[in-house]
């Protein structure tokens, strides 16, 4: 028997719909230009950059001690493009530095590369200090769902001209990926690019799955992704409660978006930590700020698709990880034990 969802994009589909006119339709409001075929979030990077930049022009990014991709740098540079990082101090951007650099140096695009953060990012002032021209490309792959379901930044509204983004981590898709353009002329220079040359098959089953998150995503995607980010608060407020110690965002809240930074004082321990929480299959990312160190990275999206309401919970299970005890069988139990899929047809 189909599921739910299934049968609601199937029904379009017998009518006659086609697939990237409902993406489109569903998707209005919030951008001028959809592209769908991307297969992954560094398939989606590399058409971006392609399509707005030639060999021989800038790209400016975070840096990997900051919060950006560890990717991005190689493969702007592999593509003949130069990379020049976002300027920083104490973990925050030297906006007079950043400055003098946008003055001096001609840049052809700004790409927001967030991995690792918990914070916003000021797109609007950063937007403001580039040379007329310069395009400003936002990174959501670990936010997207939280974006579209209104309860974190809106990277269009700031000033992005482009996001693009993976399908699963905050948007609870398959693994593909995608590119938004708020300005038509912008998407059609995309198009013009890609189109032919970076993908050859429509891949319809993962296309047919997007399509699916992308309707659940337009009727619970708000509900969805405030209680990402509330139960991401709870769960790094019960973590510190158990004497964990955990990163918390200029405001005094623990974070912003779903991911919660739990914090080491040497790369020796966040990476024990990291293969204990591993070996209780706990899905953890070691990962590093010149500002704060070495740190061990969760996520509370999939806790919540799953329907798992109880942080204190998660957070013993976590801190008794850390402290040697081995979880694997408790953390597949309480998999096994939530394993419908919430903010979904078939939860309704």
């Amino acid at each position: 028997m189909l599921d739910a969802s299934y049968e609601l994009v199937l029904g379009y589909l017998v009518k006659g719909f086609n697939v990237f006119t409902i993406t489109e339709k569903l998707l209005v409001g919030l951008t001028a230009y959809v592209n769908l075929f991307p297969l992954s979030g560094i398939h989606a990077m590399l058409m971006t950059i392609v399509s707005l930049t030639k060999p021989g022009d800038t790209v400016l990014s975070l840096s990997p001690d900051e919060c950006g991709h560890f990717a991005t740098r190689s493969i702007v540079e592999e593509m003949g493009r130069k990379s020049i990082y976002i300027p920083t101090s104490n973990g925050k951007i030297d906006f007079e530095e950043l400055s003098d650099l946008l003055q001096r140096e001609s840049i052809q695009l700004i790409y927001f590369d967030l991995m690792s953060h918990i914070e916003t990012i000021d797109i609007k002032s950063i937007k403001s200090l580039a040379q007329e021209g310069t395009i400003v490309v936002y990174d959501a792959s670990h936010t997207l769902g939280l974006i579209l379901g209104n309860q974190f930044q809106d990277p269009f509204l700031e000033g992005a001209d482009v996001i693009c983004a993976n399908t699963h981590k905050t948007f609870p898709g398959p693994h593909r990926g995608l590119i938004l353009a708020k300005d038509a002329l912008l998407g059609e220079v995309i198009e013009n690019v890609v189109s032919g040359k970076f993908y050859s098959s429509v891949h319809c089953g993962t296309l047919l799955a997007m399509l699916v998150t992308i309707f659940e995503m337009r009727d619970f995607g708000n509900e969805y992704a405030k209680q990402v980010i509330d139960n991401a608060n709870v769960l790094a407020e019960n973590l510190e409660g158990k004497g964990i110690d955990v990163a918390r965002c200029s405001d005094g809240t623990y974070t912003k978006n779903h991911q919660v930074h739990l914090l080491f004082e040497n790369r020796e321990d966040a990476r024990t930590a990291l293969e204990l929480l591993r070996d209780s299959d706990i899905v953890a990312h070691l990962c590093y700020r010149e500002s704060s160190g070495y740190f061990v990275r969760l996520g509370a999206q999939e806790i919540t698709r799953r329907g798992i309401a109880d942080m204190a919970l998660i957070a013993n299970l976590i801190t008794s990880t850390i402290n040697g005890e081995k979880n694997a069988q408790k953390v597949k139990n309480l998999m096994y034990s939530h394993s419908n899929k919430y903010f979904s047809y078939d939860a309704i």
